[in-house]
């Protein structure tokens, strides 16, 4: 069961968090780099690495 404790752990971190809705919901990369933008000031850099 390693990887719901994964997941647990992971729950607090917002990067991980984007990350897992990359995963999940390709429809909302914009929304993502929306986040990524607010957090870290690196939306325009998300297209070239996905």
């Amino acid at each position: 069961m390693e990887t719901l404790d994964e997941l647990s752990a992971i729950e607090g971190h917002g990067t991980s968090m984007i990350t897992l809705g990359l995963s999940y919901k390709p429809a909302s990369l914009d929304m993502t780099r929306k986040l990524l933008h607010q957090e870290y000031g690196v939306a325009g850099n998300i297209k070239s690495r996905v």
